[in-house]
């Protein structure tokens, strides 16, 4: 909702994420791909095996172990999309410093974790 309010173009294109067998995750890291997902309202998402990938996308590298799903994914442009949400924040009586440089050894929060 926030880009379709704010008139940020998007690109509906869905996504897959896929296993290699050269990646350090486990098997089970799409399971928790599809998890968060689900859990982000992404529920058409699923679970794709080896030959399911291939029959999606035949011009993926045969390599893939496995993919999630994601046919609601959408890109934005990440300039357009920041630049937005500036905006949005001077509208809602944020200030936004530019060419300023922030010295953490002045600054006045208590308790603060730098690095």
């Amino acid at each position: 909702p926030y880009c379709k309010d704010l008139n940020v173009p998007t690109r509906p294109c869905g996504s897959l994420v896929c296993l290699w067998p050269w990646d350090d995750a486990k098997e089970n890291h799409l399971d928790h791909v599809l998890d968060e997902s689900h859990e982000a309202g992404d529920t058409h998402a699923s679970r794709l095996s080896s030959n399911q990938v291939r029959h999606l996308e035949p011009n993926l590298a045969l390599h893939c172990r496995g993919a999630v799903h994601i046919p609601g994914e959408i890109v934005v442009d990440p300039w357009l999309y920041s630049i937005s949400l500036a905006a949005h924040a001077r509208e809602n009586g944020a200030r936004i410093f530019t060419n300023f440089a922030f010295d953490p050894d002045a600054s006045y929060l208590p308790n603060r974790v730098i690095g």
